[in-house]
């Protein structure tokens, strides 16, 4: 029987029944595309979720390496103080890091001997600091290592001078000798330009890693577990501990060519299908840089495949089950909505196309007035093409290197967003720090430029205080722009202990001011008595007034430096100012003050044994001329025998003296020694009978002939020499600033040459 229908009711059949294959061939389509789509949806959520945990354990490595870094960066000021004061601070450093985090094991240090100790000269040796942790309780250690060598470990740190993380290795915990714990180490150098000074490192438990590994688990995806491999392929967490500290498989594919080894040194994330087992497994693996370092550890997440499929499946029966409800729903409403939906939809996903490509402009938005969704989805991609925008233009700032672009965002969840802020964060944190290690490396360079400059006025004028204080306090003025100030010597000759002023300037020009203060008079008293540096930003109204052809007022700072020679004040700086003095230029003024200080100290003596020279000539003079008359007349002789007994044995004493101080020699007027004393016969560590007779100038080594002629006519002229010279003692070099004398016999004629020489080679180390 034929059934007959309406027209209207053949279109809706025709219409419905087409829509309904049509659908149900586009759903059987979409759930195997959504079905493969899934899938890697649920590796990417894996992947994700393995990078995320990864960048939480980076976090935490990067904070504890952080504090090692700041440590050793920290100690680069060791030459600033000496080797116990700079020990104790360090070490009270040590105590206040450890106690702030808990988490540390053992910190501990390493110096090298030769560059915290100036009497150490050998190539090895090392001073260590070490805290732990024992029965709760902090304990200290201080142990002196490698005085024969370094060890191998040791050798190979020290040769790389970087910041280095350790393989992970098994340690008896403190508090339980039995209990294994797993752990590593974390070392930063400590390094003086390019020359490596020490280290500073910590050891840490794995036991955040291995809380941390063992919480992991992959929502709605059973038997999902985390692990974490070290560098060089060890298990440094896991849920199974049998597996902490032992070496993962090299291959656990089916590719034979494959090797997890190789792909961990490589530093990029990767995946992988495990085929060991009874059950094949979906592994990722994410990379944790190491601080600074160019090692990497690896977090791992692996996932049963099963699960990631039975995931997948329950997806899928979802989807079928939207779609037959959607197909009913359709069949009902398809007719009439199908136009009313299709052009907004084709719009809609226009524009989705568009921006998939990377096409954000604002001409893109859309102006839909549907009234449903639909309009709210156009909305919705308005506001995505908006915010993108805004995101574009502040990125394109970041770029072109604007960091003070304000970024507004209107939700928590927007990652994008938080992440362009995060970026420029970091930006002007590196932009801050660049400008911090300029100004500090322009402050290094312009403190050592002014000891240079200073140490060769000590060279030119070390031999009258006065043009040597003078000019040095000229040259501070200039370099540090200071307007007034003047250098005291301490002058303790006469019966009265003072400091005498002996070089003042005021705007360039030499103050000829006659001033003398005692201990603990004035600041200037004070600061001598103490001998500690007084900074002073509020000074006395009647302390100074400068005066100019403008008029006259008060400075606003006052800096006194002691100038101390082996903690003996021998001299007071003042420099008077318009202007505040910053830390480091007090440091370095502090500085020049102790070179000055060995200056100094270095006059006097030459200054002393000149005297006693002349002194000692006088007297021989003097003797001969007696000597002479008791020849002439015998009764005066007697007279006088008692005087001249007397006189001769001061010259004994003076001659004692400088034997006491110096180092002595005599020559006859052909330069070969005839007479030493004790002390110059221990610096060259000879008999007195193997050096006898030889030739002057033969103990630093070659002769140059040329000048040995040339100072020896100069000596048989009657004229005194001051010379320099490097003389060889054991396996050290010594310098001796030497002074030749020719003596004079009653006929007017040098018959011998007394040479003393005094130690500088303190002058020439600093």
């Amino acid at each position: 029987m034929k059934i007959k229908l309406r027209l209207r009711h053949k279109i809706q059949f025709i219409i419905i029944s087409l829509s309904i294959l049509v659908f149900t061939g586009a759903i059987s389509y979409i759930a195997y595309k959504d079905r493969q789509a899934s899938y890697q949806n649920q590796t990417r959520l894996i992947e994700a979720q393995t990078e995320k945990y990864a960048n939480e354990i980076k976090v935490l490595i990067n904070e504890d390496f952080a504090v090692v870094r700041t440590l050793a960066l920290a100690f680069k000021t060791y030459e600033f103080l000496d080797k116990d004061t700079y020990q104790k601070l360090v070490n009270e450093i040590y105590d206040h890091v450890f106690q702030g985090n808990p988490d540390f094991y053992q910190l501990w240090d390493s110096w090298e001997l030769n560059a915290v100790d100036s009497t150490w000269n050998r190539p090895t040796g090392r001073i260590t600091n070490t805290r732990l942790r024992e029965k709760g309780e902090m304990k200290r250690l201080i142990d002196i290592r490698s005085l024969d060598g370094d060890n191998q470990y040791y050798a190979k740190d020290k040769a790389l001078a970087r910041e280095l993380i350790s393989e992970i290795y098994a340690d008896a915990f403190s508090e339980q000798k039995a209990d294994k714990k797993i752990m590593t180490s974390y070392e930063a150098p400590i390094m003086d330009q390019k020359k490596f000074v020490g280290l500073v490192g910590v050891d840490v438990t794995l036991d955040r890693f291995q809380e941390i590994v063992s919480n992991i688990q992959i929502e709605n995806l059973e038997k999902s577990y985390a692990f974490l491999i070290s560098h060089n392929g060890k298990y440094a967490g896991h849920p199974d501990n049998e597996k902490l500290n032992t070496y993962i498989p090299k291959n656990p594919t089916s590719n034979p060519d494959f090797n997890i080894y190789q792909k961990i040194k490589l530093g990029k994330p990767f995946s992988i299908i495990n085929n060991n087992g009874d059950k094949e497994r979906f592994v990722s693996y994410f990379p944790i840089k190491i601080s600074r370092t160019n090692t990497y550890w690896y977090l791992g997440i692996t996932v049963p495949k099963d699960s990631i499929i039975k995931q997948v499946n329950e997806n899928l029966y979802i989807s079928f089950l939207v779609g037959t409800l959607g197909l009913i729903l359709l069949s009902i409403v398809i007719y009439f909505v199908s136009l009313s939906i299709s052009r907004p939809v084709q719009a809609v996903t226009k524009q989705l196309n568009k921006l998939a490509k990377g096409e954000i402009k604002t001409s893109n938005k859309l102006e839909l007035k549907t009234g449903d969704e639909i309009e709210e989805m156009a909305k919705a991609l308005n506001q995505t093409i908006e915010k993108l925008n805004q995101k574009n233009q502040f990125a394109r700032h970041l770029g072109q290197g604007d960091l003070e672009q304000e970024l507004v965002i209107d939700d928590e969840e927007d990652e994008l967003g938080q992440s362009l802020i995060e970026m420029q964060e970091n930006l002007q944190k590196a932009r801050k720090e660049q400008e911090e290690r300029q100004k500090e490396d322009e402050i290094n360079k312009w403190v050592n430029q002014a000891i240079t400059e200073t140490s060769d006025i000590f060279r030119k004028h070390n031999q009258n205080i006065k043009e040597l204080t003078f000019n040095t306090l000229k040259y501070l003025l200039d370099y540090l722009n200071v307007s007034q100030g003047g250098i005291y010597v301490k002058n303790d000759e006469d019966d009265e202990i003072y400091y005498e002023l002996i070089s003042a300037i005021a705007y360039g020009r030499d103050k000829l001011i006659e001033k003398k203060i005692k201990d603990e008079e004035g600041l200037v008293g004070r600061c001598a008595y103490e001998g500690l540096t007084v900074y002073m930003t509020e000074i006395p109204e009647d302390y100074v007034n400068i005066k100019t052809g403008l008029g006259g007022a008060n400075p606003r700072t006052i800096l006194l430096v002691p100038i101390k020679n082996n903690e003996e004040v021998l001299g007071v700086i003042e420099l008077i100012s318009f202007n505040e003095f910053s830390d480091y230029q007090i440091k370095m003024v502090e500085q020049i003050g102790g070179n000055l200080a060995a200056t100094i100290a270095n006059v006097r003596i030459n200054q002393k044994t000149e005297g006693l020279l002349h002194r000692s000539q006088k007297q021989t003079d003097e003797l001969a001329q007696q000597e002479q008359e008791m020849r002439q007349n015998v009764e005066e002789m007697k007279a006088t025998q008692e005087e001249a007994h007397q006189r001769q044995h001061e010259m004994k004493a003076l001659h004692e003296a400088v034997n006491d101080i110096a180092y002595v020699a005599e020559f006859d007027m052909d330069g070969h020694l005839i007479d030493m004393n004790k002390n110059l016969e221990v610096l060259l560590a000879k008999p007195k009978d193997q050096l006898i007779g030889m030739q002057q100038g033969s103990f630093s080594g070659n002769i140059d002939q040329q000048e040995f002629e040339k100072t020896w006519e100069q000596l048989r002229a009657g004229e005194s020499i001051t010379i320099e010279q490097k003389i060889k003692s054991g396996n050290k070099d010594v310098w001796l600033l030497e002074t030749y004398k020719p003596i004079i016999n009653a006929e007017g004629e040098p018959y011998k040459v007394i040479n003393i020489g005094i130690d500088i080679t303190h002058t020439k180390n600093t």
